[in-house]
């Protein structure tokens, strides 16, 4: 989505130095396991799920609320510990599975490289420079972890376009299995005992990622959920025809972390996810995803949601619109960044 002069693009990040990847998976306290990381087994006790007059479902009594700023409309920035540091900026983003540490802030850790040689990030129209290291611990509210695998490269850009500095974007390696809310009207974080509304969708985690399903001017596309950015972003080597047929308009420059890249905007006269309506929205095209199977990015922002709820113990997510009379689609607004790194790959 433009922002300025310009816009952010996700970033799909595959390991280009098997040797780097090997050594990371050698040396790494928690290691993978085929390619995805070997998470703390954290046992939940969840109460019997009940369904009250308001039409909501709940897990339990207990809500832990750790209130964000917002910048931008959609950057949810928390504040936490790294490493025993405190009063850091955390990006909440669930486009990635593995936590991102700045160059800067790495540095003020002391996190050491894992493995003699620097990683590639692949991302469109680039190849950004990061290396891999341990985090020794990680603290926000609820979740607590230690000894955590983490990418490391140069969030400077992020501060350019959002206008604060990040540590750190926070994934779903750290905030699954909590189930958690975010509440753009509050600027809170819940964790818990959220509320989940009857228009749910199923999600589905692929290649690590939180995919759900839409409709696109009447084909079905699955579509990336993600929190750290706010366009409709979809991938038209891996879509039907009948969705990107139309004819393509102007251009808008995304900036990634590898440079800046140009993406066409297409206007979408249908577009629904389960009984939520998101018509007469503009995406931006991209060629394909150089990863992870993914047909598009749904980004999300204050301008579109008030609250977005994930309930990875029924495997629901839940859009609830800012104002269902007066949606306003993707691509009215021209700000905001888009940043969906993924889980380290071999390149193939």
């Amino acid at each position: 989505m433009p922002s300025g002069s310009g816009a952010t693009l996700p970033a799909y990040r595959s390991l280009s130095t098997p040797e780097t990847y090997n050594a990371f998976l050698w040396h790494s306290p928690l290691g993978f396991r085929t390619n995805h990381l070997v998470r703390t087994l954290i046992v939940i006790v969840l109460a019997p799920l009940v369904s009250s007059a308001g039409g909501w479902a709940k897990h339990s009594e207990i809500v832990q609320r750790i209130p964000f700023t917002l910048y931008q409309n959609h950057l949810v920035v928390a504040v936490g510990s790294l490493g025993g540091l405190e009063q850091k900026h955390l990006l909440i983003d669930t486009g990635t599975n593995v936590c991102m540490v700045d160059t800067a802030t790495a540095h003020e850790l002391g996190l050491e490289k894992v493995g003699q040689r620097i990683g590639g990030m692949s991302v469109i129209d680039g190849v950004a420079q990061i290396y891999y290291s341990v985090l020794p611990t990680m603290d926000l509210g609820p979740i607590h972890r230690g000894s955590m695998p983490v990418a490391v490269s140069n969030l400077a850009w992020l501060h350019d376009k959002a206008g604060v500095r990040i540590d750190a974007v926070i994934g779903l390696d750290a905030l699954a299995p909590l189930n958690f809310q975010i509440d753009y009207e509050t600027r809170t974080l819940n964790f818990g005992a959220i509320r989940v509304p009857r228009s749910a969708v199923p999600v589905v985690k692929t290649d690590g990622l939180l995919m759900v399903q839409a409709q696109v001017n009447g084909a079905p596309v699955n579509l990336m959920v993600d929190t750290g950015g706010s366009s409709l972003v979809l991938f038209a080597e891996s879509l039907p025809k009948s969705v990107t047929s139309q004819t393509l308009q102007a251009t808008s420059k995304l900036t990634n972390l590898a440079g800046q890249a140009d993406l066409r905007k297409l206007n979408i006269k249908t577009f629904s996810i389960g009984e939520t309506s998101l018509n007469d929205s503009t995406a931006l095209i991209a060629g394909s995803p150089v990863c992870c199977h993914l047909q598009g990015i749904l980004g999300i922002s204050a301008m579109q949601f008030r609250r977005i709820d994930f309930d990875f113990g029924r495997g629901m997510v839940g859009f609830e619109l800012r104002d269902p009379n007066a949606f306003v689609p993707f691509g009215t607004a021209t700000h905001g960044v888009i940043l969906v790194p993924q889980q380290p790959t071999r390149l193939r």
